[in-house]
């Protein structure tokens, strides 16, 4: 289980690192990301299109225009100030989906 946290929040960073850097001439514009709010209570077999992950989602919003500028300034930023040490713990409130096309 622990490595399904691991491969998530590895292609999280790997998506944002995307998003907040320099983009490629070549590479397309992402669609608007979805926000959602999830129980971090993990469920087997739930409806995938009422789950992130496997979570169960409470909410989401697409953010967009000058929010979406927001979003990606603020991972940029969070990216920058994390911690050296990784968290001990893995119980995720939210979760963005990017995608294009």
């Amino acid at each position: 289980m622990w490595q399904q946290h691991l491969i998530s929040g590895f292609l999280l960073v790997t998506l944002c690192v995307g998003c907040v850097g320099p983009r490629p001439a070549d590479m397309p514009e992402t669609d608007n990301p979805v926000l959602f709010s999830i129980n971090p209570n993990k469920v087997r077999g739930g409806d995938p299109a009422n789950t992130f992950h496997g979570y169960p989602v409470l909410g989401q919003v697409t953010v967009d225009g000058d929010d979406k500028q927001a979003l990606f300034e603020a991972l940029a930023k969070g990216l920058a100030d994390k911690s050296k040490s990784p968290a001990k713990c893995f119980i995720p409130r939210h979760g963005l989906r990017f995608t294009d096309g």
